[in-house]
Parts: C-alpha cells; sequence; structure tokens
C-alpha cells in the first residue's frame, strides 16, 4: 500500500472546525476517486451527514461519518486515521472468518522468507508479508526473492510452488519483482479504476527491471525460467498484496492457482494526508487477471483443495500435494 501525500491546508484548526474540514475535504476526495463513487448519492448523503454533526465538537465523536462513508462505498479495505484512532467500514471482508487455526498459529510467528527443494526435482518459495515502501528495502527484498530462486535454480526443478497463503499483504512490487526470473519481458499487473485511462495502471517488466508507477526495482541477476511450471498456493489469509502476487503469477503460462478463495481484498488502495495528525486510505482501484478479468470479490483457485494446511511438514500438506502431483504432470 503507497501511502501519496495529499496536503489539503496547513490552516490551524479549532477541534470544532476539524471536524468539518475533515468531513468536507474526505467526501471530496471520496466523491472524486473512490472506487465505488457512482453508486453513492452524494446529494443526500451531505445532507444526511451534515445534520448528524452539526453538533459534533471533536474528531472523535464524529468519527462515526468516517465509518459511514465507508459504508456507502462498500470499502472494506480502506480506513481513516485521526491520531491513534482509526474508522473503516463495518461491512465484512468476504473470506476473513474462513482462516483457519492452523493458518492463524503460522502468522503469530511472524512473516519469513522460506526458499527449499521439497523434492529433489520440485522447488518450493514461501512469501509472507512485505511492508517496506523506502527504494532502498524495496530493492534489498525484491533482490533477496530473487536470490533465493536462484539458488534453487541450480538444482534444475522441474518446477516451484509458490506459497502465498500466509500473505496479509503490504507491498505488491517487490513481492512481484523479486520473481523476476519466472516471467517474460512485459505486462504482469493491470487493475480498473474509472479515474485512470485504460493502460495508465499496468506494472511490467523491462529488462532488468520491475516498471511500477512509484519504482523501478532493479533484479541484479537472472537467468529467464519464465517457461517453467508454476503452482501457486491461496487460501483465505492471501490478502491484498498477497492477491496482487496471486493475479500477477496469471499474467504468465504454465501457472495454476491452488488451494481456497483469497481474503478477497483485491482493490488498491491510495493514501491520502490531510493534517499531520489525520489521513485516509481509499480503494480506488479494483484488480484484473492475466485474461483481463476484472477480480470484484477475491482471487478463486483453480483447483480447490480445503483445508489440509501443514506449515511445518510440507509433504504432508495437502496443497503441497496437490501442487506436486501438477507440476509432475506438466512434466510428463
Amino acid at each position: 500500500m503507497i501511502m501519496m501525500p495529499f496536503v489539503a491546508s496547513s490552516q490551524l484548526l479549532t477541534a470544532k472546525d476539524s471536524v468539518h474540514f475533515l468531513l468536507d475535504t474526505t467526501i471530496g476526495i471520496m466523491q472524486q476517486k473512490a472506487l465505488n463513487a457512482h453508486k453513492v448519492d452524494w446529494s443526500g448523503l451531505k445532507k444526511e451527514l451534515k445534520e448528524q454533526t452539526a453538533n459534533v465538537k471533536t474528531v472523535a465523536e464524529g468519527g462515526f461519518v468516517f465509518t459511514k462513508l465507508y459504508n456507502e462505498l462498500s470499502d472494506v479495505h480502506g480506513a481513516f486515521f485521526y491520531k491513534d484512532t482509526m474508522f473503516r467500514s463495518t461491512g465484512k471482508i468476504r473470506n476473513l472468518h474462513k482462516i483457519n487455526a492452523v493458518t492463524e498459529a503460522e502468522l503469530v510467528k511472524g512473516p519469513k522468507i522460506v526458499a527449499q527443494m521439497i523434492t529433489p526435482d520440485i522447488a518450493f518459495l514461501r512469501i509472507p508479508v512485505i511492508v517496506a515502501q523506502d527504494t532502498a528495502s524495496v530493492d534489498k527484498i525484491a533482490n533477496r526473492i530473487n536470490d533465493s530462486i536462484m539458488l534453487m535454480m541450480k538444482r534444475n526443478p522441474k518446477g516451484i510452488i509458490i506459497d502465498l497463503r500466509l500473505n496479509q499483504g503490504g507491498n505488491m512490487f517487490p513481492m512481484i519483482a523479486g520473481l523476476r526470473s519466472l516471467f517474460k519481458e512485459g505486462i504482469v499487473s493491470d487493475s480498473y479504476s474509472h479515474t485512470v485511462k485504460e493502460g495508465e495502471g499496468k506494472v511490467f517488466f523491462r529488462n532488468d527491471s520491475l516498471i511500477t508507477g512509484y519504482y523501478k526495482i532493479k533484479i541484479n541477476s537472472f537467468t529467464d525460467y519464465s517457461d517453467l511450471p508454476v503452482a501457486v498456493l491461496i487460501g483465505p489469509s492471501t490478502a491484498s498484496a498477497g492477491e496482487c502476487t496471486a493475479a500477477a503469477l496469471t499474467f504468465r503460462n504454465n501457472t495454476i492457482l491452488i488451494g481456497e478463495e483469497s481474503m478477497g481484498l483485491t482493490s488498491g488502495n491510495e493514501g491520502f494526508e490531510l493534517l499531520p495528525s489525520a489521513g485516509f486510505n481509499l480503494a480506488v482501484s479494483v484488480l484484473k487477471d492475466g485474461q483481463g478479468k476484472i477480480l470484484y470479490d477475491c482471487i478463486k483457485p483453480d483447483i480447490e483443495v480445503e483445508g489440509g494446511d501443514n506449515f511445518q511438514l510440507l509433504s504432508k500438506d495437502e496443497k503441497v500435494k496437490t501442487a506436486v502431483m501438477w507440476i509432475k504432470k506438466q512434466n510428463k
């Protein structure tokens, strides 16, 4: 998730003025940029919120209006931040409740990149949450992922399993950039937004770099394995940037998604800073897959495998076992 600054005012405001300033400014931006802005009766909503906040004196007291805005937009991905308080939609995230106990227990251990050969001829790479935003950190992590793949490729694997089941988001770009060796040059990510012209939201590989609207991430050294079979593991804990990475892999051939539906945070957020103590994230776009399908709800697996997760003993993991069988079939 990338926070882009939106400096609305440097004027010192009273507590009461801050509520109305933040509300009016937020509504203005949402009306212009929100993914679902066209579904909202803005005239009626503005009138309703003005009446409800007539006697509100603090932002904390008026926080309910920001929750209402996200509810009206059906935006369960965005959130409004004021000091140490967050306001967001009360709507349910599609598959959040489906995360099983085994996955929850593994998530508690924290993010960790795992790269290993799980059979003599099949590689395995787990990409977790990656929250880095600064250029130096993004470049470092992307190249770490790439180096992990290159090390395994010395064993000449017949395929690779990319495990995104524990990837609940962060920054999609180092995740995708680190997979450079598995892609041909060209588009690897796309999205739909009513405020962006067709083609402007595309992310692509050119030579040794991933080109995005925010970064140019250079991979120091890689070999082309773009024809290698890739099995991607997803589940209800695959969210946001994790879903973006899964969708990116559908832009390549010889790829299959295995597991369960992803969480359902397939929208792209943009961040807006209104005051030093206030700002918000807003869903402004939604993912497309490699076939151009808009992924409004979630990412669905090509082969469904419910449960059976075993992150400690991968040879007993049902999703991994299915992936191994699929890779072997591709090599017959």
